[in-house]
């Protein structure tokens, strides 16, 4: 599916940093409660009497020069109206454009904030009252102010934005840290395997030479499947999230290309060897010891081949005792799964066959970190996992409708 008007995009990042308005801390706002918000003109009756709202509109779209070319590139205009409106008869017009002010406070503090999502500017412009004759007998002000913001327009008319990668927009986002101050909740652990605390690093690896052992534990965990649930009852699997960690492989013994470890969300809910087509939703970017590579694999878990993907690019080399940076992300707002290695995009899948169906098969497990040993007796592996931190974004708007 492609993906929205620009100009919806828009209105719906206005919307999100005007909705601020009235909201703790107060000392930052005139207005002292938030206003109504809705999209559109005024052309309902306004709400109150003696209350404040807002109302946000598209007025028009204009493309600009850009750079020519085989394929040119074009650059767009927006201009938005914000409409304040008071029904207050004694204090309307000086509530409204109190209003308007905290407007403008609103779009100054989300200038960095915008100009990186859209690669442009936000421009107040002018401001007019805009109140018949009825709606002045009324005690009714109505006034709108022009809002301008420009961007990059793709040929496809994608979004030139990924908010999910907005590691800075930390009000859109939910931080955890783990410094492995414990040892995780267990999974699975086979008695071959431990899972030992080197603080502020974990030691998922072999306590004796065994084939096809696991370690598997669960740094976050989804006890209620209520977790982090949205405004409206959405659930963690409609919102983009991501786990990352700082993976040392180590030395191994024999390893194979079974032999595996990395971070992972959801399970493969099951001892290894893995199956190539589980019956269970997971992502895994993983360390590949018989194959020298990182992997990045996918599997909905309605029992279809997983896909696996190669990271390759800058970043994605590890040599035996040396760490990397891995990144896992899942996006069901742009129906792909990515990894990154030193913060290098390496690999990503979107097929969405092969897109995890959390929503179907959610356990308990959300994030983790696992090792498996491989086919070989003589398997030893000791990778250590330190500073990991999962997020989940955007959990403050309706989730993402899912592919399936």
């Amino acid at each position: 599916m492609p993906d929205p008007a620009i100009e919806n995009a828009m209105l719906d990042a206005l919307a999100y940093e005007l909705g601020k308005i009235g909201t703790n801390p107060l000392s930052n706002w005139i207005t002292q409660s938030p206003p109504i918000l809705k999209r559109g003109v005024p052309g309902d009756s306004p709400p109150g009497p003696n209350l404040l709202s807002m109302y946000l509109q598209h007025l028009s779209t204009e493309f600009l020069d850009g750079a020519s070319g085989p394929t040119a590139s074009h650059r767009a205009s927006v201009r938005l109206g914000v409409w304040v409106v008071s029904t207050d008869p004694d204090t309307g017009a000086t509530d409204a454009l109190n209003l308007k002010a905290d407007v403008l406070r609103a779009i100054f503090a989300a200038e960095g904030t915008i100009g990186a999502m859209f690669d442009g500017g936000i421009w107040p412009g002018g401001f007019e009252f805009n109140a018949g004759e009825a709606g002045q007998r009324a005690g009714t002000y109505l006034g709108m102010l022009e809002v301008r913001i420009e961007t990059t327009v793709p040929h496809d008319l994608s979004l030139t934005f990924d908010p999910t990668l907005l590691s800075y927009e930390l009000e859109r986002t939910l931080l955890r840290v783990y410094p492995f101050s414990v040892v995780p909740t267990t999974e699975r652990i086979d008695a071959q395997m431990h899972a030992v605390l080197e603080p502020p690093g974990l030691i998922l690896g072999t306590v004796t030479p065994a084939a096809n052992k696991i370690a598997e534990v669960r740094i976050e965990e989804n006890l209620s499947f209520n977790f982090l649930t949205g405004p409206s009852g959405e659930f963690w699997y409609q919102y983009a999230t991501e786990i990352a960690c700082t993976i040392g492989p180590q030395f191994p013994t024999q390893g194979s290309t079974t032999m595996l470890a990395g971070i992972e969300i959801g399970s493969f809910g099951q001892s290894p060897p893995f199956p190539s087509a589980p019956g269970a939703a997971v992502l895994q970017l993983r360390w590949n010891y018989g194959n020298t590579r990182w992997e990045l694999v996918s599997a909905a878990g309605d029992g279809s081949t997983a896909q696996v993907a190669i990271l390759t690019g800058s970043g994605t080399f590890t040599p035996p005792g040396a760490t990397a940076r891995a990144r896992l992300l899942y996006d069901p707002v742009n129906r792909k799964v990515q990894a990154y290695m030193n913060g290098v995009l390496g690999a990503e899948i979107t097929d969405i066959t092969k897109l995890p169906q959390f929503a179907n098969v959610a356990g308990p497990l959300v994030c983790g970190a696992f090792a498996t040993s491989g086919v070989s007796s003589g398997a030893i592996m000791s990778p250590i996992f330190s500073a990991c931190h999962c997020k989940s974004y955007n959990t403050t708007k309706p989730g993402a409708a899912l592919w399936y």
